[in-house]
């Protein structure tokens, strides 16, 4: 069963994923992590971004400037774009891969940008961890030292939260706890695991 875990910056959806592929169990994937390792000297993302960005981006040893990039991409549209056109191909691929290769057990990925990139419909079942996205904006200023202006710039160019849940098949609200949210993954491992032998979502709804 191939299974995407999607929700805003900030939401929690790393420390969840990694909870419900323990409990069910299921190889898990963060695409967030291929990306950082596709921007890794001599890694394909980081070759054409040699091509394509400035000198500046990279050190005299031609290592990424990764937190220049960052600032960039906070505020440059264009250069964001240049970046989501290097990694998002290469991304697509890797996941259509891992797919293709799934077997009958769980294939848990992460994909922050899953509707925005429409591959929603790639998985038999999709997952959004939600918080309020002021509380996504506190959290990533309290983890990334980030300014409120940087992670509203992030926000802006995702679905909202309430969109994301609205089209999940089920919905983790991370508001709470760790053991609410150890709660609540628990009983949805429960449930796919019963529906994995199953050719419909049959009676496995959202709390």
């Amino acid at each position: 069963m191939n299974i995407a875990i999607t929700g805003t910056i900030g939401a929690g959806k790393s420390t969840l994923a990694a909870i419900l592929a323990a409990l069910l169990p299921a190889r898990h994937i963060d695409t967030d992590l291929i990306c950082r390792r596709l921007l890794g000297a001599g890694e394909e993302g980081w070759r054409q971004l040699r091509r394509i960005f400035p000198r500046h981006f990279f050190t005299d040893n031609g290592e990424l400037r990764r937190a220049e990039l960052r600032q960039a991409v906070f505020f440059d549209d264009e250069r964001r774009r240049q970046l989501e056109g290097v990694l998002h191909p290469l991304v697509e691929a890797e996941v259509n891969q891992a797919l293709a290769e799934a077997g009958d057990g769980f294939l848990l990925i992460e994909v922050p940008l899953l509707f925005e990139t429409g591959w929603q419909d790639r998985f038999d079942a999709v997952i959004t961890v939600y918080i309020p996205e002021a509380a996504g904006i506190e959290r990533v200023i309290a983890r990334d030292r980030v300014s409120a202006e940087q992670v509203a710039k992030i926000m802006a160019a995702q679905w909202p939260a309430e969109a994301k849940a609205a089209k999940a098949d089920w919905v983790i609200d991370n508001r709470g706890g760790t053991t609410s949210s150890f709660v609540q993954a628990s009983w949805l491992a429960q449930c796919l695991r019963r529906q994995a032998g199953k050719t419909g979502r049959g009676d496995c709804q959202a709390a």
